[in-house]
């Protein structure tokens, strides 16, 4: 654990939820992707997420979740559906 919370305080790594880790250079690549799908749509579903990523949607979720932390997404009414969010 203290290999890893030295890789999380250099910002090299990034934790998505309590099992969950990615590397920032994947957070940076999937926030532009997410930003190109608002280009054309106004809803980014889990689902979306899902396809876009080639991944499970055990692991878009977090996915999805952390982009809300850090302001590049919203909940829209639906839990499994996000907006993009207006600052980003």
């Amino acid at each position: 654990m203290d290999v890893l919370q030295r890789l999380i305080d250099e910002k090299i790594a990034v934790r998505l939820n309590n099992d969950l880790y990615t590397l920032q250079k994947y957070i940076d690549e999937a926030k532009e992707k997410i930003l190109e799908h608002f280009e054309n749509n106004k809803v980014l579903t889990i689902a979306q997420v899902r396809d876009i990523f080639q991944n499970s949607r055990k692991s878009a979720k977090p996915l999805l979740q952390y982009m809300d932390t850090i302001r590049v997404t919203r909940k829209v009414t639906v839990e499994t559906e996000r907006e993009a969010f207006i600052n980003s």
